[in-house]
């Protein structure tokens, strides 16, 4: 082998270590993910319509939509172990008629750091109880989102 082809792989070499240098993983947008999370919800079934209400925290700005999933049952006694299987699906954006989102605490910047929420849904399918989980959007695409566990309403009145 020449000196020539030597000086060549070296030079291959050296490339290949700088390149394969630096940050490994997903990447992150400029100044981390910014995320937020939900510290409470809650529902109320009016009229056949459920309304809910729940509360963020984190970066809220980053906030693009809330999405409702929604599992109706005639039956109050859902299985403790069956998977969730939403059949009803609701989008709001932070723009939509049925959603409204209210300021509690900005940070010194002047972000939004936590916000009420309150949503109101009237179901396609009419049902005794409801399992439903809530879903915060983030606009950073790369950022998880932030999942309410799944929760269960009953209409104590049941269907009239």
């Amino acid at each position: 082998m020449g000196i020539a082809r030597k000086w060549i792989y070296a030079f291959i070499l050296c490339a290949l270590g700088i390149l394969s240098c630096g940050k490994s993983g997903p990447p992150e947008p400029p100044g981390g993910v910014q995320e937020f999370y939900w510290t409470w919800t809650r529902a109320e079934l009016l009229n056949q319509c459920l309304t809910i209400q729940g509360g963020l925290e984190g970066n809220m700005d980053n906030l693009y939509e809330v999405v409702l999933e929604l599992q109706p049952s005639d039956n109050e006694d859902f299985c403790a172990g069956c998977p969730f299987l939403p059949v009803e699906r609701e989008t709001y954006s932070r723009r939509a008629a049925a959603f409204k989102i209210e300021r509690q605490a900005d940070t010194a910047a002047g972000e939004l750091q936590m916000a009420t929420i309150a949503l109101t849904y009237c179901p396609d399918r009419k049902a005794s109880s409801y399992q439903w989980r809530l879903s915060g959007i983030n606009v950073n695409q790369i950022a998880p989102h932030a999942l309410t566990p799944i929760q269960q309403i009953s209409d104590p009145l049941g269907l009239e």
